[in-house]
C-alpha cells in the first residue's frame, strides 16, 4: 500500500465550516479581473511544521490551487512515498527513495496536520491571472501518472525543492536570482539541529554525510527545508501590472500553530561526548591489543597514550 498522509474525512458540517483554507481574496480594484481567465484562481504555498517521525523532521509543504468558480481547493503534495519500497529504511537513510506528487483536497490536508499537532501556515502568492493559469496547468500535468515520479534526494531534490522550482519557473527564474546570498548554515548544520530528538539517528546521519554536507550553501540551496522556503518567499519581489516591484507574498495566514515539536536554532554541543566515547573505545581497543600481544601493563598504557595523542591530533 502506498503511503498517504492521514487524510481522514472532515466529519460533519461543523468541521467543514472551520474554513481551514481561508476564503478567496480577489483583486477587486479592477472590474476586468472578474472576467479575465485565471481571476477565479488563487495560488498559495502551505508550509507544515516538523513532526515526530524521522521523515517528518524537515517539515513539509504543498502548493494549493483554489478555484473560486468550481468551489474547490487542491493541495499538490510532492512528498509521496511507499513504505513497501524495496530496502525502504536503507534507501531512506541514503536519500535514494522514489517519490511522487499527487493532489488532495486542501481542507482535508490541513485538517490532517492539525490533528497531528503540526503547525500549518499559508502564503498566498501575488501572481497575475495568466501566471495562475500556467501554474495550475503545470501542476495538473505533473500529477499525471507518467509525470509524477522523481528520484528523491535529501538536499537537492525533495518535496520542498520541487515547490521552490515550480514557483521559480512561473516567475521566469526571478526566485533563484534573488536568493543567491549565503545560507544560514550548511546541510550538516540543519540536519544536526533537526535530528537532536533521536541521538541514534543523529549519529548515523552524521557518520553517513560526506564532505559535501559541510560546503557553504546559498539561500536557494537552503530551501530544501520547507521552513526556509517559507522565509525566503517573503523576501522576493515581483513586478505588478504597472511594473512596480511588489512582494511575491500577497497575504500570509496561520491556519494552525503548535509547539508540540520544538526545533533548536543551532545544533547541540555534543562533540565533547563523542570525543569521550571515542577515547574510551580507542583506549579499550589499545588495551586489548596490548593484552593479545602478551605485553605488560606499561606497554598497554603506552598504547593507550599513543591512541590519545592520535585522537587529539585527528580532532
Amino acid at each position: 500500500m502506498s503511503w498517504r498522509p492521514p487524510l481522514w474525512p472532515v466529519l460533519g458540517r461543523a468541521a467543514a465550516g472551520l474554513a481551514l483554507v481561508p476564503a478567496l481574496l480577489w483583486a477587486q480594484a479592477d472590474p476586468r479581473a472578474a472576467t479575465e481567465a485565471g481571476s477565479e484562481l488563487r495560488i498559495s504555498v502551505l508550509t507544515m511544521g516538523v513532526g515526530a517521525a524521522s521523515w517528518e523532521r524537515f517539515g513539509h509543504n504543498a502548493i494549493v490551487v483554489e478555484d473560486g468558480r468550481q468551489g474547490r481547493a487542491v493541495a499538490y503534495n510532492y512528498g509521496m512515498f511507499s513504505f513497501r519500497s524495496e530496502n525502504f529504511l536503507l534507501r531512506f537513510l541514503q536519500g535514494r527513495m522514489l517519490y511522487w506528487m499527487a493532489g488532495y483536497d486542501a481542507n482535508d490536508v490541513v485538517a490532517s496536520y492539525r490533528r497531528a499537532g503540526r503547525s500549518v501556515w499559508e502564503q498566498e502568492l501575488n501572481l497575475t491571472p495568466a501566471q495562475r493559469v500556467a501554474f495550475r496547468d503545470f501542476l495538473e500535468w505533473n500529477a499525471r501518472p507518467e509525470n509524477k515520479f522523481y528520484r528523491y534526494d535529501y538536499y537537492r531534490d525533495n518535496c520542498s525543492t520541487r515547490v521552490r522550482d515550480a514557483v521559480d519557473s512561473i516567475l521566469g527564474g526571478a526566485f533563484k536570482t534573488q536568493t543567491q546570498g549565503p545560507a544560514e548554515g550548511t546541510w550538516r548544520f540543519h540536519t544536526q539541529r533537526l535530528n537532536t530528538h533521536n541521538p541514534a539517528l543523529y549519529t548515523g546521519l552524521m557518520l553517513a554525510l560526506g564532505e559535501d554536507a559541510d560546503a557553504p550553501r546559498t539561500q536557494w540551496e537552503e530551501m530544501f527545508l520547507p521552513l526556509k522556503l517559507r522565509e525566503y518567499l517573503r523576501e522576493v519581489r515581483v513586478p505588478d501590472s504597472t511594473g512596480a516591484l511588489v512582494p511575491l507574498v500577497r497575504a500570509e495566514r496561520t491556519l494552525y500553530e503548535s509547539d508540540a515539536y520544538p526545533v533548536p536554532d543551532a545544533p547541540p554541543a555534543w562533540l565533547p561526548w563523542y570525543l569521550l566515547a571515542g577515547v574510551a573505545l580507542g583506549g579499550l581497543f589499545a588495551w586489548g591489543f596490548g593484552t593479545a600481544a602478551g605485553r605488560g601493563p606499561r606497554a598497554r598504557w603506552g598504547s593507550c597514550g599513543r591512541w590519545w595523542r592520535g585522537w587529539r591530533a585527528w580532532c
